[in-house]
């Protein structure tokens, strides 16, 4: 049997909805489970506000009575200051933070999800890290400065320092990576060079 709708209710049912996943959203992160989707940038300060608010909530109690902060990530990358920003965060709480991946953590995705206290990994998920660079326009043919070089070099370490650090892999083994390769983690690859701490 076919229904036909008019134009108001197609909108009405659509506004239903985005209420409805709104509603959910609200629940969840006042159930201290949290979403950073998308491209890395601005997204990520609602996320911190809400870091925030539990560590005020928390303030006081020792971190075994504290009721763990779950951040899950969908994210192929983006802006690496707000990336490191949000890392700061997330190494800062007194709350523990345990990061989520179902689907994605791209570049600084991965860098995000690696700050958690636990890693989860999820059956078919994938990770992937490649070396930093600066994104400019396709029709923008300006070579980059030597300052702008020396500051992505010294990202660059930074960057490479911290995932040898909270991981298992080798620095030389990161650094080695070509300009242009990515490498990525399955779930048992990324289990097994401490990328991730646990598989759901």
């Amino acid at each position: 049997m076919l229904f036909k709708f008019k134009r108001k209710n197609i909108i009405n049912k659509t506004k239903y909805v985005t209420s409805l996943i709104e509603v959910a959203e609200w629940e969840l992160a006042e159930n201290r489970t949290l979403r950073l989707t998308g491209e890395i940038g601005d997204n990520v300060l609602n996320i911190i506000t809400m870091i925030h608010k539990f560590n005020l909530e928390d303030e006081g109690k020792p971190i075994h009575r504290r009721k763990r902060i779950k951040l899950y990530i969908e994210s192929m990358g983006g802006k690496v200051s707000r990336g490191f920003h949000l890392i700061n965060e997330i190494l800062a709480s007194k709350t523990p933070i345990d990061t989520y991946c179902s689907s994605w953590a791209y570049s600084s995705g991965l860098a995000i999800f690696l700050a958690g206290d636990r890693r989860y990994i999820y059956p078919f998920a994938k990770l992937m890290h490649h070396k930093m660079f600066i994104a400019v326009e396709e029709d923008d043919d300006e070579p980059i400065t030597p300052e702008e070089q020396r500051d992505l070099d010294n990202m660059q370490g930074i960057w490479t320092a911290y995932i040898s650090e909270r991981t298992d892999i080798p620095r030389e083994d990161l650094e080695s990576i070509g300009e242009d390769e990515e490498w990525y983690f399955d779930c048992e690859e990324a289990l097994e060079l401490g990328v991730a701490t646990h598989k759901i």
